[in-house]
């Protein structure tokens, strides 16, 4: 298990990958720049999408931004596209899934759990900065557990994510240990679900979360692993144009009034179609790196999971002492924003990173054993 242990522990970074020699060699054991750099856009998005939900709550003002919530559909895509490639020379071999599912937990769990409970003590000590201060044991076992429940948000909201994350995780391990194409068969039966959902329904039991369409954004992310595996790329152009209609497409979405039940349609397709051009234009981004976005992606797990807590911290605290009528709530607005990004960094390399690399070395140590 130790060289497979060593090399899924590329994806500390989530984005750092070997694709092999089956690939450009301009991808070749590089880092994903252009990945690295979407996944801390989608990060922002979703921060901007809940700041402007507060500043229509508290003030007479509205910055159109539903399109932040496309941030979630384009980490999804992101998932499936890191799980086809960090896998692709494993596939087949043994003990690989228990070493896939560890890594994984080890990046996910650990801080989702901190910032849970941190959440949870702060609806105890000081429930006036937390706006959902329902809390019971049972609530706190489900989200903890990723526990998918229909009636209640987890006690960190944006955790319902996570529920289909960790989903895919289970399904794509047991796809390796089971067949040598995992990502191919994982592609399958998701797509089948999603189609026996659209099919019959899903309003019985645990059918909403288990025939979600949304399932079917981690296999966009594998068709797109599966091409970069492959060495298959859109032309330079080609992936610079779609970029442009991809990203127009969504940011159109902030005008339009859509069921979210087309939500696949209005922001997984666009998400699905960026990843895919973000990747083919990585020489043009490694050549050109922005290196803030490219540190926003680093600190991006932290950012979506912290930010909910500041933003709320900021405008309890700053709507007591800043009228909100006028520019004194585009002030608290970007004051929101900026603090969420940089509490996130700080806690991105103050524990974020220390913990889960401890975990991972620890990890790799008992499995050399």
């Amino acid at each position: 298990m130790n060289k497979i242990d060593n090399s899924l522990g590329k994806l500390d970074s989530d984005v750092a990958v070997d694709v092999g020699r089956s690939t450009d060699a301009r991808q070749s054991s590089q880092m994903f720049l252009g990945v690295q750099i979407l996944r801390g856009v989608a990060a922002l998005m979703v921060v901007l999408i809940h700041s402007s939900l507060l500043l229509g709550r508290h003030s007479p003002f509205h910055i159109p931004s539903e399109a932040g919530a496309a941030g979630v559909d384009i980490f999804f895509a992101i998932s499936g596209f890191v799980m086809a490639v960090v896998t692709a020379n494993s596939w087949g071999q043994p003990n690989i899934a228990n070493a896939f599912l560890v890594r994984r937990i080890i990046r996910v769990v650990p801080t989702y759990w901190i910032i849970t409970l941190l959440k949870c003590a702060l609806m105890l000590l000081i429930p006036s900065l937390i706006m959902n201060t329902e809390l019971s044991w049972l609530h706190l076992g489900t989200s903890l557990f990723f526990v998918p429940v229909t009636y209640q948000w987890p006690i960190l909201q944006v955790g319902w994510t996570l529920s289909f994350e960790m989903f895919f995780y289970l399904v794509f391990a047991l796809a390796l240990s089971l067949t040598s194409r995992p990502a191919y068969w994982c592609s399958l039966l998701f797509g089948t679900m999603v189609a026996v959902g659209l099919t019959i329904g899903r309003s019985w039991g645990p059918l909403p979360f288990l025939l979600n369409p949304l399932l079917i954004e981690f296999v966009f992310g594998l068709l797109v692993g599966l091409a970069t595996v492959r060495g298959l790329f859109l032309s330079k152009a080609a992936a610079a144009a779609l970029a442009c209609v991809s990203g127009l497409a969504l940011f159109s979405s902030n005008f339009v009034e859509a069921a979210e039940s087309y939500r696949v349609l209005w922001w997984g397709v666009p998400g699905f179609l960026l990843l895919a051009s973000v990747v083919a234009l990585e020489p043009s981004l490694r050549s050109y790196p922005i290196r803030p976005l490219v540190d926003l992606g680093a600190a991006s797990y932290s950012l979506y999971l912290t930010h909910t807590i500041v933003l709320g911290a900021v405008w309890a605290v700053a709507t007591k002492v800043i009228p909100m009528n006028g520019l004194g709530a585009f002030m608290v607005y970007a004051l929101g924003v900026a603090a969420s990004i940089a509490i996130a960094w700080i806690f991105h390399r103050s524990v974020e990173l220390p913990l889960t690399g401890a975990l991972a070395r620890m990890s790799y140590s008992r499995s050399s054993k």
